[in-house]
């Protein structure tokens, strides 16, 4: 059931679409219920009050009709969307999978209000170590850049004055040795020690206890290496992947065979396969 009028502490909008006056209320996708008597008594009043003091009228263009709010299934459709393209290409989806119209601010704002709310759940909970003795998990963390579009804050038009700029999202994953269902965890804002913390947890979440070994793997990063240290003291190895190395390689190969670096490099690499 929704909200009564004036609830706090919730997000909901309010669609108006044509009809007779109607104490029940559709959300699509089967998705249902009824008006509060506070809701219906404020529809015949032909105004509105939903949560923190957010009111208004109903426009004389809307006599009638049915009362819509965000429900939880609403939210979790636009939150699911939203994580994946951009905000932009949302309500084309959302129109085209479940008939629903709903405005590119609406998405934005659940979506990253649920974002928020998942980021400090996960940094308040308490991540208990596994249980599995002799368990050897596998764990990779790297970092990437990605284009992040910023509004002033003090902009009085939040559609203009935007600067664009790049950032670095760091991302781990940990899977028991074997498995092909990692645990993922990542990081976006704050320095390397920020994000060594996530990739402990998501190690915790695949079964790494006092008694495990991590084996990590990446691109050689000093900040990675450290990390691995920091984090999983001598439970914790970190070891090259063959993909940079060969990378590595094939630059010192220019200088160390500079006659035939090709043939220098196949040898190395065949070294590296047989250990």
């Amino acid at each position: 059931m929704p909200p009564s009028a004036g609830q706090k502490g919730q997000d909901y909008r309010v669609i108006l679409v044509g009809g007779d006056v109607s104490p029940g209320w559709t959300i699509g996708a089967g998705i249902s219920g009824r008006l509060t008597p506070e809701s219906v008594d404020d529809w015949r009043r032909n105004q509105w009050t939903i949560g923190a003091g957010i009111s208004g009228r109903f426009g004389p263009e809307y006599p009638g009709g049915t009362c819509r709010c965000s429900s939880l299934p609403l939210q979790r459709v636009m939150t699911d969307f939203g994580a994946d393209p951009a905000f932009g290409r949302v309500p084309a989806k959302l129109q085209e999978h479940y008939g629903i119209a709903m405005p590119v601010s609406t998405i934005q704002r659940t979506t990253e209000h649920h974002a928020e709310c998942i980021y400090e759940q996960e940094a308040a909970r308490e991540m208990r170590a596994g249980t599995t003795t002799g368990s050897v998990v596998i764990g990779e963390m790297d970092g990437s850049m990605v284009p992040v579009v910023e509004s002033s804050p003090d902009a009085e038009d939040q559609r203009k004055g935007k600067a664009f700029s790049w950032k670095e999202v760091r991302l781990n994953l940990v899977h028991p040795k074997g498995s092909v269902s990692p645990v993922f965890g990542g990081h976006f804002m704050g320095g390397v020690e920020e994000s060594g913390r996530p990739w402990a947890r998501c190690a915790a979440k695949a079964g790494f206890g006092p008694e495990s070994q991590l084996h990590a793997i990446g691109d050689g990063a000093s900040w990675i290496a450290h990390q691995v240290d920091r984090q999983f003291g001598t439970q914790g190895t970190y070891l090259v992947d063959f993909f940079h190395l060969c990378e590595y390689l094939g630059k010192a190969a220019k200088v160390c065979a500079a006659n035939d670096p090709q043939a220098w490099l196949e040898v190395r690499k065949d070294r590296l396969k047989v250990n």
